[in-house]
């Protein structure tokens, strides 16, 4: 499970001050999904923009140094996650530093997956829109299918628990 690591190496590789994937400041995109809500509840103690889809971002309160836009759509209570044409116009018109995107599973021959049409479409476009994309993925999820493809395996960083020779053969992976 990545979530607990996210508070040791990962953490201090995303965190590391300037050095780190989010440097000083940055627009960022955070999907839906239990990992990224671990990685939301680091992030808003930093000075970033946060746009997302994830429903969770709404249970913060009180004083945040992030700047947390949530971006609103078709609600689903089972992920907590939110899709649809809204979610997608918005998406289309907005461009990120970093993206952060939680898949269902990766695959070195059919890439990265989701099981729902709407979420792939709208990780797709979060990832066109994006100068650096971070695919969330504990090792749970290599080598599994669902039923979407999301993209082919090229173009963007794997954040996991453990590092697999296969998928890293094809992109680049930052783990424990």
């Amino acid at each position: 499970m990545l979530e607990p690591l996210l508070m040791g190496h990962v953490r201090r590789a995303l965190l590391g001050g300037e050095s780190g994937v989010f440097g000083r400041d940055g627009l960022i995109s955070l999907d839906s999904g239990t990992t990224a809500t671990a990685l939301l509840s680091l992030l808003v103690d930093k000075p970033v923009t946060i746009y997302t889809t994830n429903g969770y971002a709404c249970r913060f309160t009180g004083e945040l140094a992030a700047k947390v836009v949530v971006i609103g759509g078709d609600f689903n209570p089972v992920t907590c996650s939110l899709t649809g044409p809204m979610v997608e116009s918005a998406l289309r018109e907005l461009y990120f530093d970093r993206a952060f995107i939680g898949v269902n599973a990766v695959d070195e021959d059919r890439g990265i997956m989701t099981p729902g049409y709407p979420e792939a479409i709208k990780k797709r476009i979060v990832m066109q829109n994006s100068q650096a994309s971070y695919v969330l993925a504990d090792s749970s999820k290599f080598h599994v299918f669902s039923n979407v493809k999301v993209c082919d395996l090229e173009g963007f960083t794997v954040i996991s628990d453990r590092r697999d020779s296969k998928i890293g053969e094809r992109v680049k992976m930052i783990t424990a």
